[in-house]
């Protein structure tokens, strides 16, 4: 999200919640902690929080809100791209998803147990139980680092590029001392 799109949609906040004092430093760490959600997914969970709730939001319920925006599909409709799959390609083909979440649960689950099924239910449920984990996992990746979850992004924050001790993690999302001001 843009810094304009941000302090637009903060502004937008302001007038919905005329109480709520919004100061630079907060809306610097607004700013910072949304920089990478879409601006249009933060503007539709914006219009959905105001419309229910009384309360100013915070970056989590933010961040929450813009996520159930762009959720992915149903674990049923994932099965049935796998089903399609399994016909189109069958035990010897290389299956392709445009869902990775679903590729990840096949994976799990194992491409040939689902094709030489004989009772292809059984796949079915442990493909449903991966598909929720793995969704689950790939959710509170996009919350936390706001990057859909890889193999290649998991693992200790050092390999991550991402500061690693608190002091760090202040200094990034503080403002310099001198925008302390309350906004009008």
């Amino acid at each position: 999200m843009k810094q304009s799109e941000s302090r637009a949609v903060l502004a937008a906040l302001k007038a919905a919640y005329p109480r709520q004092p919004i100061s630079d430093t907060t809306l610097k760490v607004y700013e910072r902690l949304l920089a990478d959600l879409e601006g249009t997914t933060v503007v539709e969970a914006m219009r959905n929080h105001i419309k229910t709730s009384r309360f100013f939001p915070s970056v989590a319920e933010i961040r929450t809100l813009s996520l159930a925006i762009n959720d992915v599909q149903p674990a049923e409709l994932a099965w049935a791209d796998v089903l399609q799959e399994v016909r189109r390609v069958g035990i010897y083909g290389t299956p392709t998803f445009s869902n990775p979440i679903t590729g990840e649960a096949v994976g799990a689950v194992g491409w040939r147990a689902i094709c030489n099924s004989e009772f292809i239910a059984s796949e079915r449920r442990c493909f449903l139980d991966a598909y929720e984990v793995v969704r689950a996992r790939h959710q509170h990746a996009m919350l936390i680092d706001g990057v859909a979850c890889t193999p290649a992004l998991e693992g200790p924050a050092e390999r991550r590029n991402e500061p690693a001790m608190l002091g760090d993690v202040v200094a990034e999302l503080m403002p310099d001392q001198d925008d302390n001001e309350e906004t009008t």
